[in-house]
């Protein structure tokens, strides 16, 4: 069948089934919803059904729809609604620089000069624009991050308006590691409001998730996919060798130490810099 498509998009320019879909307006408006922040599938296809037809019919509500088919929108959802514009928006380079600069100042006002901020994702790829800001914090000292994590929400607003998407939630299998998710402006200005996450790990994982926050997706795909056929398991928080029984990984040694994102790739192929 995909041999099918192919010959067709060959002979004619165009694949007819998806012109159909494009043109359907259930799956444009479909679209369009999970272009919101915190809007999945599911969500979108149950506001379709409640009636809505745009993003500009969910704006002030907290519930649309009647009856069964009355749905309720959660904060993050109506934040995301709210400044849908401003956080589909990439922002220049310049502008992630400048906030990963802030952050890290206000991170070591209530943290001390051993806390790091590093900007990773799009923009340690070097790519000139970015869709919100993806920092990795940690403490140089081996301390705990969490609580820097947890007093940076008051701090940052000092100097920005800030909105929360997800409170500080620590990992219940990784001490000292918690993510906050959020969108700020600076204080007195009208420019546009940006999302972030502020992802905090003991020293020890930092090379792993410096690796995992910089991606791409794909690339992490990749990398964990040639850690399992070398009989290893990699994630943001650690590389280890496994026994694999049928479809349950078990038998997990301890992991491999490294101090620099460089042994991560030492242990599986030739590096590759951001």
């Amino acid at each position: 069948r995909i041999g099918e498509k192919i010959q067709e998009l060959f002979d004619t320019g165009r694949i007819a089934k998806l012109e159909t879909m494009k043109s359907n307006p259930n799956l444009k408006i479909l679209q369009e919803l999970k272009n919101v922040w915190g809007v999945g599938d599911t969500l979108a296809r149950r506001l379709i059904a409640a009636g809505i037809r745009s993003v500009e019919e969910l704006k002030g509500k907290t519930t649309v729809g009647e009856g069964a088919r009355q749905v309720h929108l959660p904060t993050h959802v109506r934040i995301g609604v709210e400044h849908n514009e401003d956080i589909n928006t990439k922002m220049p380079r310049r502008e992630v620089a400048a906030l990963e600069q802030a952050i890290r100042q206000h991170a070591q006002r209530v943290g001390g000069a051993t806390v790091e901020v590093i900007a990773c994702g799009s923009y340690r790829r070097g790519k000139q624009e970015s869709g919100d800001i993806d920092c990795l914090l940690t403490r140089k000292d081996g301390g705990c991050g969490v609580e820097v994590v947890e007093k940076l929400m008051e701090e940052l607003q000092s100097e920005f308006d800030v909105k929360t998407l997800s409170l500080p939630s620590r990992s219940a299998n990784h001490d000292g590691c918690c993510n906050w998710m959020g969108i700020l402006r600076r204080k007195g200005t009208e420019g546009r409001w940006r999302r972030f996450d502020v992802k905090s790990y003991p020293i020890d994982q930092v090379p792993f998730a410096l690796l995992h926050m910089t991606g791409s997706d794909h690339f992490n795909r990749s990398m964990r996919l040639l850690a399992k056929k070398k009989g290893l398991s990699l994630s943001d928080h650690g590389i280890y060798r496994v026994t694999r029984g049928g479809e349950e990984e078990e038998n997990f040694s301890l992991p491999f130490k490294c101090t620099r994102e460089k042994d991560v790739f030492d242990i599986l192929r030739e590096y590759l810099p951001p």
